[in-house]
């Protein structure tokens, strides 16, 4: 304890990071489990259509990374049914567990009397948010990987910053494993 202390107050650079995203998180999760049903519904629409529309991003650069990369081989581009069926496949789960989320918030706020489980509901919601619309990052980097041969500087960092947070997922798993 008095190393993860120490740590923290070497860190002065930190503090203002620290303070700052944390005040934003917590005031963002107040007024989230303080707000009435018609808002929830809109914050619940609003997640879904962000999500929705970086699939579709995705599916249009994936279509175009396909063509380009059956251009270079001298094939013509084919449609594949299998590839395109995936990505609706995510939409159909993104969309029942946006639902689903969501049916649990309106319950609990009808019940009024557990609201610290609508702040977990929140937190969980935001983060399936926010792992889906990486994810779809990171696919549409790679397609632009495959479409031009490179990937541009923000796809290069969002790669390292998933690298980064896998390895500690997996070493805090295993920690509690030992």
């Amino acid at each position: 304890m008095k190393h993860v202390i120490s740590q923290f107050i070497n860190h002065k650079e930190f503090y203002f990071l620290s303070i700052s995203v944390g005040t934003i998180i917590s005031t963002i999760v107040s007024f989230l489990s303080t707000m009435h049903e018609r808002l929830f519904l809109g914050v619940t629409l609003s997640i879904w259509l962000i999500a929705f529309i970086v699939n579709v991003i995705d599916i249009h650069t994936g279509i175009k990374a396909d063509t380009a990369s059956k251009k270079r081989i001298g094939e013509k581009f084919v449609f594949k049914s299998g590839k395109a069926w995936r990505a609706f496949e995510k939409i159909i789960i993104f969309t029942l567990l946006i639902w689903f989320l969501w049916s649990l918030e309106t319950e609990i706020n009808r019940l009024k009397s557990y609201n610290f489980l609508l702040s977990i509901i929140i937190a969980i919601k935001f983060i399936l948010f926010i792992y889906v619309i990486l994810i779809e990052l990171q696919s549409i980097g790679e397609n632009e990987e495959t479409r031009f041969g490179k990937k541009s500087k923000p796809f290069i960092l969002l790669d390292k910053i998933i690298e980064t947070i896998n390895e500690g997922v997996i070493n805090r798993i295993k920690k509690t494993m030992e």
